[in-house]
């Protein structure tokens, strides 16, 4: 969803509505919706009351540059590497 419409839901009810709708289209089409531009706790708490899970913005991680991303990413794929299957005997 467009930060454009995230950025105003709180303050314009036609924002509001917009995002409303596009979550309520989302989730009839079994589609995952991620919202845009979330930058302040306010609206990641209203977008979670309207049942969306998934966000990405200011709030969360300023832009990084790529190379700093990749080292991140990394080090996280890195951590979460699942333990080798033992052999059952």
């Amino acid at each position: 969803m467009d930060r454009t419409f995230v950025r105003g839901m709180l303050e314009h009810r036609h924002d509001y509505a917009i995002v409303v709708a596009t979550l309520a289209m989302a989730s009839s089409l079994d589609l995952e919706l991620i919202a845009e531009g979330v930058e302040t706790r306010a609206q990641a708490d209203a977008l979670l009351n309207l049942g969306c899970w998934r966000a990405q913005g200011f709030l969360f991680d300023p832009a990084l540059p790529a190379s700093r991303f990749a080292a991140r990413w990394l080090a996280r794929s890195e951590a979460v590497q699942p333990e080798p299957a033992q052999a059952s005997l």
